[in-house]
This record gives structure tokens, C-alpha cells and sequence, in this order.
């Protein structure tokens, strides 16, 4: 699945999520008890990636837009 937001693009596959566009943003995922679970830098040219520990929702908050919540199954 593809979601894009402000800027960015989230791809998700399963518990693989993948970032695009977040230029060099800070990334961090919560989970719905508020719990860190992945976070990183975006590097310019890549995307970032991240395997999820679990399915669910997540609160990917990139850089300083708005928080995103995302179904990943």
C-alpha cells in the first residue's frame, strides 16, 4: 500500500514500511500506546526503511508535519 503526505511517501508491505521524500528529516514510528518502536534520519537520496515488530497502527510523525497513522498488517 502507498500513502502519500505532506511531502513524503509511506509504502507499506506487510511489517516492511518504507519512507520516501523525508530529506534528511528526523523519522520517528510509535506505536498506539504512544511507545517508540523505529526511528532514523532520512538520508537526501534514499529512502528510509524499517521492519515493524508487529502489525497494527503506527504514528509516523517526519521531520515537523503532522503525524500520520498507518495500518500495517
Amino acid at each position: 500500500d502507498a500513502e502519500e503526505q505532506a511531502g513524503f511517501v509511506l509504502l507499506s508491505q506487510q511489517r516492511h514500511l518504507t519512507i520516501q521524500g523525508a530529506e534528511q528529516e528526523p523519522i520517528f514510528i510509535y506505536d498506539l500506546l504512544g511507545r517508540l518502536v523505529a526511528s532514523s534520519e532520512a538520508h537526501h537520496a534514499d529512502p528510509a526503511t524499517f521492519n515493524l515488530p508487529h502489525s497494527g497502527i503506527f504514528v509516523i510523525r517526519v521531520g515537523e508535519s503532522k503525524p500520520v497513522k498507518l495500518f500495517v498488517q
